[in-house]
Parts: structure tokens; C-alpha cells; sequence
């Protein structure tokens, strides 16, 4: 029975991974969409998954090219920001991505990464590199997704984890302000995504507004229909 059970708690951690990654691609995130897949893939897969992430790894090396250093060092920061001589950040309504910079000579097996659904550790030979409490909660994984490249022409370590959905199942996206508790902050008024989000906000506040007003005045003009009730059975 622990089997049976081991192994339908693996096909729903697939199938949350292969929807989570349908969803991102649908959304326009590829890079995240495949890795998504490629977990889902890691962990048993299921029918249909190669497919899908092979349709999608060929979707993207057909749309894209290698980006320039200006554009790459754009999309590190994009909707976060740089820490001078310590990492870049960025940020999607759903994911937290971030470049710490190590040594030129730092391998994987020398850097140690932990996170939590609270903090975040980062070691090489045992010496701290980045810790510190997240901004907001996040939604670790067993597999902690991070590797070794380069950003901003250094050597850097690339870590992504998944935002925590508010509690009560709100339907919410929450822009962070800074990577961690304590470091330096962005004006979150500034990113694009989010003053969007807050312009269809207003515009469906105004919609429904204007409907329920609406819907008031015709509630108030309408003519009563008399029932003529002489005939009723007493």
C-alpha cells in the first residue's frame, strides 16, 4: 500500500508539473514552461509529456536567438534590479530568478544551495555567499533548480524558485520589492506588468460600477405590473 501510495504522489506531482509548465508556455515564459516539462520528465513523466516538451524545446530554438550582452543583462534585471559586485534579480509574476556571482573558479560540487519556504542559503567550500530571509514565501522544490553560467560577463550561479500563492487561494500577484529581507529595494511602482495589472483592475472596477449603476436606475423606472388577485381562492 506505501508503494501504491509512493507512486500516486508521484503522478500528481507530475501532472502539477506538466500543467505548471503548459500554463507557462501558454503565458509566453518558454525557458520556465521547459524546465517545467523537463522536471515533470525527471520525476516519471506521463503520456504525451515528451511530446509536448519536444514540440516546445523545438518551438524555441526556432524563435529565438542568442541574445546580445545588453540583452541578456536587461532580462537578468528585468523587473528587479542589480546589486553591485553581488548579484542580479529578476522577477515574473510568478517566479523569482536570481544570478548570484561566485568565484571564476566555483564548481557545482563546491556550492551548496538551500531553500526554504522562508530563507534562502547559499555556500561555497563552506563559506556563505548570500543568506537571508525571502521578501515573500516561496514554494521550494525537491529538486532545487539552479546551475553554474555566466551574467554579466561573471561567473555566476542561477537559481529560480516559484512564488507562494496568497493564502486563501487569492488570485493576487505580488511584485517584490527586494530579493531578501533587509537588501536593497526596488520601486515596485515602476514595473510595467504590474501598473498594467493595476489598469485592468480599474477598468473592470469602472465596468462594473457603471453596470451596477445601471441596473439601479432601471430597478427604480420600472412600471409595477398589477396582479389582479379578486379571483384568488380565500
Amino acid at each position: 500500500e506505501d508503494v501504491l501510495q509512493g507512486e500516486e504522489d508521484r503522478r500528481e506531482d507530475v501532472l502539477q508539473c506538466r500543467a505548471l509548465g503548459e500554463r507557462a508556455l501558454r503565458n509566453g515564459e518558454v525557458a520556465e514552461g521547459i524546465r517545467l516539462l523537463e522536471k515533470a520528465m525527471r520525476l516519471g513523466g506521463c503520456p504525451g509529456l515528451e511530446d509536448t516538451l519536444r514540440a516546445a524545446r523545438a518551438a524555441a530554438e526556432g524563435a529565438t536567438t542568442a541574445p546580445t550582452p545588453a540583452r541578456a543583462q536587461e532580462q537578468a534585471e528585468l523587473n528587479g534590479g542589480l546589486v553591485p559586485e553581488r548579484y542580479a534579480w529578476s522577477q515574473t509574476k510568478e517566479t523569482v530568478e536570481l544570478n548570484l556571482f561566485v568565484p571564476e573558479d566555483a564548481k557545482a560540487r563546491d556550492v551548496k544551495v538551500e531553500v526554504s519556504e522562508s530563507n534562502l542559503r547559499i555556500t561555497h567550500n563552506g563559506a556563505t555567499l548570500l543568506a537571508g530571509e525571502w521578501e515573500f514565501k516561496v514554494e521550494p522544490e525537491e529538486d532545487v533548480d539552479w546551475e553554474l553560467k555566466r551574467c554579466h560577463d561573471r561567473r555566476a550561479l542561477r537559481l529560480l524558485v516559484r512564488k507562494a500563492p496568497m493564502p486563501g487561494g487569492m488570485s493576487v500577484s505580488v511584485w517584490w520589492s527586494g530579493l531578501l529581507k533587509g537588501e536593497p529595494q526596488i520601486d515596485v511602482k515602476n514595473i510595467e506588468a504590474r501598473q498594467r495589472d493595476r489598469d485592468k483592475s480599474a477598468e473592470f472596477k469602472k465596468a462594473w460600477t457603471e453596470a451596477h449603476a445601471m441596473f439601479k436606475e432601471a430597478v427604480k423606472n420600472r412600471t409595477p405590473i398589477p396582479i389582479d388577485l379578486s379571483g384568488a381562492t380565500q
